[in-house]
């Protein structure tokens, strides 16, 4: 960034306190109004989306702080320090309220108020951040780009509590707040690491993208398999858990140790590129994909934790064949008959284009090949065994990972996956 000289540079300067007395006016409405509301229907997500907002303000503060010094370029580095320390306190309360909720400590009602002040944010924060990082720019000030980087990530905030609050408020999917709760730690986090180490960046060169990725795999992980599985322990006195099945060398341990490793380059792949040991395709290196990313990433999330929940008290990880559970045909397993799986592959897509790397690519084909092995191989002849006829209509009618697509189809290789499914017995 050049920095212009005379009276352009003092009209931008201008500008750039205008900008963020408008910030400032516009989150202190917006962090009245979602802390109070936030705080009456117990929502961790309006709370989180509320400090965000006190963030800002004190973000834009800073800024103006700096701006307001005959050189303000001798306080830029004080600056972004308390805006990285500042998103990093945010993420913190809200990622250990988040926790909570989901453990039962609090439940959060639906919010029409959120909704409406959400879809508002969702407006208008853009614009200011567009205006001030264009200034920031042409001004080259790094701390008035990363203070408009911060109300971008405002946008996002939003679009995620949006999500969250919609998703509770028409079918009382009371989780969706939590879980969109720490989403907004996740990405604030990222945003207090951007403005420690260089403070204007989201996502334009991508030194902090790996570190996304690992957070948001923490996120499933201790969702997906954590928290579900306590809460299998909590209902049922059994955390759902049944291992790897089948004898050494066969297709059913291949399946579940090529699932077990699908996930391990998942972390991998993140942490070598931190480490500069591998780099990411060139062609896919690009902030929109890695932005996509980040959103597949996160609706994976949230597809994994309801599909698991909507199996109910037959949810497993796992076949026992000795064990004999319900056929779920109803509510998402109604429109297809994996689609725990199916989120799990569209959590494991976003990631890989976060990391875009090989090790993040070979892991995801790793991932979905053997999730195609592991239902035609071992869980569709463990089902048609135990339910018979009834497995044999819903094969006919709903489709394997996609609505529509893979009915009727008995199995894929059906003697040869009969023919495991005895052995394991």
């Amino acid at each position: 960034m050049s920095a212009p000289l005379g009276t352009r540079r003092a009209t931008l300067q201008r500008r750039i306190r205008l900008l963020v007395g408008a910030t400032i006016t516009y989150n202190v409405i917006e962090a009245a109004v979602a802390l109070a509301e936030g705080t009456r229907v117990s929502s961790s997500a309006l709370i989180g989306f509320g400090l965000d907002s006190v963030v800002e303000i004190s973000s834009a503060a800073a800024v103006a702080w700096q701006f307001s010094a005959k050189d303000p370029e001798t306080r830029e580095k004080a600056a972004l320090r308390f805006i990285a320390l500042s998103f990093f306190a945010l993420a913190a309360y809200v990622a250990v309220d988040a926790v909570l909720s989901l453990f039962g400590l609090g439940e959060a009602r639906p919010s029409l108020i959120g909704i409406v002040l959400a879809a508002a944010s969702l407006v208008i924060m853009p614009v200011l951040s567009f205006t001030q990082r264009r200034t920031g720019r042409e001004l080259g000030s790094l701390s008035a780009v990363a203070d408009s980087k911060q109300t971008l990530l405002c946008t996002y905030l939003s679009a995620i509590l949006l999500v969250g609050l919609v998703l509770n408020s028409l079918w009382g999917w009371s989780w969706a707040d939590p879980v969109a709760a720490l989403g907004i730690a996740a990405i604030a986090v990222r945003e207090g690491l951007n403005a420690w180490a260089r403070g204007p960046l989201l996502l334009t060169k991508g030194a902090d993208v790996p570190v996304v990725a690992l957070v948001l795999f923490v996120v499933f992980a201790a969702l997906g398999f954590g928290w579900r599985s306590w809460e299998q322990r909590r209902r049922t006195g059994s955390t759902g858990f049944r291992g790897i099945s089948g004898r050494l060398g066969s297709a059913e341990r291949f399946t579940g140790v090529g699932f077990v490793a699908a996930l391990a380059a998942a972390v991998l792949a993140p942490v070598l590129q931190l480490v500069g040991a591998v780099s990411p395709v060139a062609v896919l290196h690009a902030p929109l994909i890695q932005t996509a990313g980040i959103v597949i990433a996160v609706v994976g999330i949230f597809a994994t934790v309801y599909a698991q929940l909507d199996m109910g008290d037959s949810w497993r990880i796992g076949v026992d064949p000795s064990e004999t559970t319900t056929l779920v045909r109803t509510g998402v397993f109604g429109w297809v008959r994996n689609p725990i799986f199916t989120a799990m592959m569209t959590f494991g897509f976003g990631i890989a284009l976060v990391t875009a790397n090989l090790v993040a690519i070979a892991g995801f084909l790793l991932l979905a090949a053997t999730i195609e092995l592991q239902v035609r191989i071992v869980e569709e002849p463990y089902l048609l065994t135990v339910h018979g006829d009834a497995y044999r209509d819903y094969l006919a009618n709903v489709g394997r990972f996609v609505p529509g697509v893979g009915r009727g189809r008995l199995l894929g290789g059906a003697a040869f996956g009969w023919v495991s499914y005895a052995r394991m017995r």
